[in-house]
């Protein structure tokens, strides 16, 4: 059976350094390992999750959970910033997971920079 792509945006390996700052402000570490011009698939340490997904409980659980995440692109001189949503997760191994988030918000120019960064990846 062939599986057709939903995808609106193409998707680009990578490994790029980041962080996530969670609602609670807590900092995560993880990597970048597919970009878009719509989301990331990121991939951190298992033991973060209660930090990043945490229960509480909240009424509409059809919202995804808000991140800050920070991309160092291609080096520390180009940090962007963007708001996203987590929309999946995903167990890889015993110490780490697969995290996708969908962009919500660019600040500081975030997107003309991602878009330049892409098209540099094609």
């Amino acid at each position: 059976m062939d599986l057709e792509e939903r995808r609106i945006a193409p998707r680009f390996e990578v490994a790029l350094p980041g962080q996530l700052t969670t609602e609670a402000n807590h900092l995560v570490e993880m990597v970048v390992s597919n970009i878009s011009s719509s989301g990331v698939q990121l991939e951190m340490q298992q033991h973060e999750m209660p930090h990043l997904l945490p229960n509480d409980h909240s009424q509409n659980t059809m919202s995804p959970v808000g991140v800050k995440l920070s991309i160092d692109l291609q080096d520390q001189l180009d940090t962007i910033h963007i708001r996203c949503g987590v929309v999946y997760v995903q167990r890889k191994s015993h110490s780490h997971c697969i995290v996708g988030c969908r962009f919500e918000k660019f600040y500081d120019n975030a997107g003309p920079r991602l878009e330049s960064f892409i098209a540099n990846q094609r």
